[in-house]
């Protein structure tokens, strides 16, 4: 079949009739679009009618607008402006007349080409680089089609479009060209998005891949609420929204509470590592909390301490129990709250933190202050005691 017996395909989007390609939807069925509603179908968007623009219709700077100035015989381009004064009208700047510019045209006889080079335009100057004679250019037709049957490609070369010369220049026959390049659709019904993998979009393939049944996907720009009854925000992930799916993924039910699950109604607090209750006066204090007390975290002071000293319970319990329950110095009894220091060898880590290892004993905070005070040196703290001893002593006499 020749170029004259050749048809050009035509969109079968609604009020379309610019020329297009066919698209395999599914069960061996096809359509031809435009490239403007191939876009919305890959989109996932229904077909609409494209905006029309009349392509003759000139500015309309002195005919509806800035009528002071002279008509603009340009053609409009942006919002009823052609280029020029839509870029005045980007730019902030008031609109004016524009330059006239006077396109020189190639010098060679009966051609309307702009100039390139020596007066001539740029196939012209071509031939003329390359010493040939010049001579009248060749008329390209832009809705030429592939000569090859029912070939709807665009011409190439040779009366041929890209394929097909491809194939002649390989030295083999022509044949029809497969449908293995054509973009294809998703199997899954009521599903216009082009295939990922596996004849399945990409999301329908995520959710093969995790085993999970294969549920329609929603589309851009529509509004799909959280799966909990009671929640309007918008649908995030799991099929809930973002606080209802970070409660599923780590609790597995979108509607655990941490708050309800931690806190009594007396107001005692579930420790997170001791898993002990204990009152609300046992957590530090911030102002920024969202619970009532202005208490912060599940850690309470007595675990906070014994993480900067890498201590478990059961060592810190079984020192209280060597002791007594008391001071190793002053032998006070010690409750376990703020009293309770745990003392270290500030040789071997210096500041209020330790390794664990260099833990010496349990101090109230009096004995730990004076300890500190004298830097734990021994000689000063036995001349301190021979400095009581003898002071008392003076007294007596």
């Amino acid at each position: 079949m020749g170029n004259g017996e050749h048809s050009e395909r035509t969109c079968e989007g609604p009020e379309c009739e610019n020329g297009g390609r066919k698209y395999l939807i599914r069960d061996g069925q096809s359509i031809t679009l435009c490239k403007s509603h191939a876009n919305q179908l890959r989109d996932g968007k229904p077909l609409r009618p494209l905006r029309r623009v009349d392509p003759g219709r000139p500015c309309i700077v002195g005919r509806e607008i800035a009528l002071e100035l002279p008509p603009c015989s340009r053609e409009s381009s942006s919002r009823g402006l052609c280029k020029s004064h839509a870029q005045q009208q980007r730019a902030g700047r008031p609109l004016g007349p524009l330059d006239a510019k006077k396109v020189q045209e190639c010098s060679y006889y009966d051609c309307a080409r702009p100039t390139h080079t020596a007066g001539l335009c740029q196939s012209h100057y071509a031939q003329k680089r390359q010493g040939k004679e010049l001579g009248p250019l060749k008329l390209v037709s832009v809705t030429r089609t592939c000569s090859y049957p029912d070939c709807g490609r665009p011409h190439d070369a040779r009366g041929l479009c890209d394929a097909h010369n491809y194939q002649r220049r390989k030295g083999q026959e022509l044949r029809p060209i497969g449908m293995k390049g054509e973009p294809k659709m998703c199997s899954q019904p009521d599903c216009l998005k082009l295939v990922a993998a596996k004849s399945l979009c990409r999301a329908h393939y995520i959710q093969q891949y995790r085993g999970q049944e294969l549920k329609p996907v929603k589309v851009a720009g529509e509004f799909h609420p959280c799966g909990v009854e009671s929640c309007s925000e918008r649908r995030h992930s799991y099929g809930y929204c973002t606080k209802h799916a970070m409660r599923y993924r780590n609790h597995g039910d979108p509607l655990f509470n941490s708050y309800e699950q931690y806190v009594r109604p007396d107001g005692s607090v579930l420790c997170r590592l001791c898993e002990r209750w204990k009152g609300s006066d046992e957590y530090p204090a911030q102002k920024q909390s969202r619970r009532p007390d202005q208490r912060a975290g599940r850690v309470c002071r007595q675990c906070r301490v014994l993480q900067r000293h890498n201590l478990q319970w059961d060592r810190y319990e079984r020192l209280l129990q060597e002791q007594g329950g008391s001071c190793a110095i002053c032998t006070v009894t010690l409750d376990g709250r703020r009293d309770t220091q745990i003392d270290h060898d500030h040789s071997c880590c210096h500041g209020s933190s330790s390794c664990g290892k260099c833990v010496r004993g349990l101090l109230c905070g009096n004995c730990n202050k004076a300890l500190g005070l004298m830097r734990d040196n021994v000689a000063a703290l036995m001349r301190a005691v021979e400095y009581l001893q003898r002071s008392s002593g003076q007294r007596r006499e």
